[in-house]
């Protein structure tokens, strides 16, 4: 009799959860030559990620409402390991990145150097309205980094493809910590990530910072930042960043 699995939710509304937690643990549901059902009761239609479904659609074919539970027998499916709070098995990260980058062509563009900005996250459900993990004296920190041909990016405002597409084709990239960092896993060595953490939180967030070192991907992690407010909202030492940036660039 068929089976369909029921996934965890991972905290599908976070992007390193979902893309992590849940979507790298299929990767041991997989069977050749079938498309195997995974029921996911708890998904809604919010606009966070469900783009990312068709990159598994030849492999899993996903039930996504909770009006009609499969009639077939139901396992539950917890997906992915962590191991300890802010990692996964190397080849969690491997699966997702080849499945988004299947039948894709990128180069890395000499010279495109990109800022990803926070300022977008109030708009994100999950934070109500509120700005999380921004940098805010980002006006100084935009004028020290357009200086040096950086331009701005808000994530939020892209879509999957052109996500990808960024971290796939930028030379260095400045971002503090956040969920959009997510894609560093689709980076290669001769790119650089510089992410801005506060010292406050940093034994607590070493996910990208993983990610990058289990791919070989070139990466700083400058800590000359204080966190300035309960939502994790942060202010940069511009001058520290200066320095940074002229031994990097």
């Amino acid at each position: 009799m068929e089976k369909v699995y029921e996934l965890e939710n991972r905290g599908y509304q976070f992007i390193y959860h979902w893309f992590f937690l849940t979507l790298a643990g299929l990767r041991h549901l997989e069977k050749p030559g079938c498309k195997v059902k995974v029921y996911m009761p708890w998904y809604k239609d919010l606009g966070y990620h469900n783009d990312s479904l068709p990159y598994f659609s030849d492999k899993f074919e996903f039930l996504c409402t909770s009006n009609n539970r499969p009639i077939c027998p139901v396992e539950f499916f917890h997906g992915e390991s962590l191991i300890g709070h802010d990692r996964i098995a190397t080849d969690g990260y491997l699966y997702v990145r080849e499945a988004l980058l299947r039948n894709k062509t990128y180069e890395v563009e000499k010279g495109k150097r990109v800022y990803i900005t926070r300022t977008g996250s109030a708009s994100l459900e999950s934070n109500r309205g509120n700005l999380h993990h921004a940098v805010l004296n980002e006006a100084d920190l935009v004028e020290l980094l357009t200086a040096h041909g950086f331009t701005v990016v808000r994530l939020e405002e892209l879509n999957l493809e052109q996500k990808i597409a960024l971290f796939r084709t930028a030379e260095v990239i400045v971002a503090p910590f956040g969920g959009g960092l997510t894609f560093t896993a689709l980076c290669e060595p001769w790119q650089h990530v510089i992410e801005l953490v506060s010292p406050r939180l940093s034994i607590h967030l070493h996910h990208y910072r993983i990610i990058c070192e289990e791919l070989g991907v070139p990466y700083t992690r400058f800590e000359a930042v204080y966190t300035a407010d309960d939502n994790l909202n942060i202010h940069v030492d511009i001058d520290k960043l200066r320095g940074t940036l002229a031994s990097i660039l």
